[in-house]
């Protein structure tokens, strides 16, 4: 299944030769083969990658595996803004042919931020509007199995909104790719609403600390992540 950005200059301008030029020292390229990965999805991202040559695919684990979330072009860049606070990346990146990179250390990409003006709007405004898709469209490293007709999974499904959290949701009414999902997990109908993190370790129907918990274990390294979500949910 794939799960698109809609291609638009806002979200995905290319660089000019002029822009890599002035961000380049602060570098250095790397060549990877087709095929490569280059982040992996759980795991926060240690520099700024910009596509010099070739092409990549960004994903996301799914119900049937992997969901296709965009393919960068060369004078595109990956990325969205939670890798600037350190938190763990929701997506992956594959070379999906032999490229070359750019990559830039976090801390050198902050330094670009604060100190010019126009490639600050053009690359906080492309990572802000990536990160209100992911929102939008429930991706994430982060998957929810339930029932609209559930109360339990309309309050995750609230809990995590109000966390600003993406998340992968299955409804198991509705979703034609549940059963290979069910079967693997092992999940009765009793069970739902379901968590899962990274696709591995299963919270069958989680009190709002539980899922709390597991969104950290997604999309933040630091224990303080879930003493903030839990202060904003509510008790079960």
């Amino acid at each position: 299944m794939a799960v698109q950005f809609e291609k638009n200059e806002a979200m995905f301008p290319k660089l000019t030769a002029e822009q890599i030029a002035r961000i380049e020292p602060v570098g250095r390229r790397r060549q990877v083969a087709a095929g490569d990965l280059v982040f992996q999805e759980g795991t926060p991202k240690d520099s700024f990658t910009v596509l010099l040559a070739g092409r990549l695919e960004i994903s996301a684990p799914g119900t049937d595996g992997e969901t296709l979330v965009a393919l960068h072009e060369p004078g595109e860049f990956a990325g969205e803004i939670d890798m600037l606070v350190g938190r763990k990346s929701l997506v992956r990146a594959n070379a999906s042919v032999d490229s070359e990179l750019l990559e830039i250390p976090i801390e050198k990409f902050r330094e670009i931020l604060q100190t010019d003006a126009e490639l600050s709007q053009l690359f906080l405004r492309a990572l802000i509007l990536r990160r209100s898709f992911l929102l939008e469209h429930h991706v994430g490293a982060l998957m929810l199995i339930g029932s609209n007709h559930s109360a339990g999974t309309l309050r995750l499904r609230n809990f995590l909104a109000r966390n600003a959290q993406p998340f992968t949701y299955v409804d198991v009414e509705t979703d034609t790719g549940v059963q290979p999902l069910l079967k693997e997990f092992e999940i009765q109908s009793s069970d739902l609403p379901v968590m899962l993190c990274q696709r591995r370790h299963p919270l069958r129907n989680p009190t709002n600390a539980e899922a709390a918990a597991c969104r950290c274990a997604t999309a933040s390294t630091s224990a303080a992540c879930a003493r903030r979500a839990c202060c904003r949910s509510t008790s079960r």
